[in-house]
């Protein structure tokens, strides 16, 4: 103040950050699938792709992958990333159902 240097200090705050466990990044930026009538085969009905985790502050337990609120005709099922993996490829054809429950009504 008055061209005076003013410093004023406050109390410790105590504070703890938790870092996210892991990152998950996948080989694709986009997916699209086609849904197929059963029994037809067709390229547009597949879909291969990875997922990698970047693990973090020692996580080195299982992850669990899913995919909501996929189109009717698409199964959303993935394998898990295994504990101490970084990586699962991903390969499905002949997609008939999807978990739809997180989708509005």
């Amino acid at each position: 103040m008055n061209g005076q240097t003013n410093i004023q200090y406050t109390q410790t705050i105590p504070l703890t950050i938790n870092q996210i466990p892991f990152a998950l990044a996948s080989s694709l930026p986009r997916l699209s699938v086609a849904a197929l009538p059963p029994g037809s085969k067709s390229a547009a009905g597949e879909a291969v792709f990875s997922v990698k985790a970047e693990r973090r502050a020692g996580f080195k337990g299982e992850i669990a992958l899913s995919v909501e609120d996929c189109q009717d005709g698409v199964v959303a099922a993935f394998d898990k990333i295994a504990a101490n993996q970084d990586e699962v490829n991903w390969s499905r054809a002949d997609v008939y159902s999807c978990d739809r429950k997180h989708a509005d009504p």
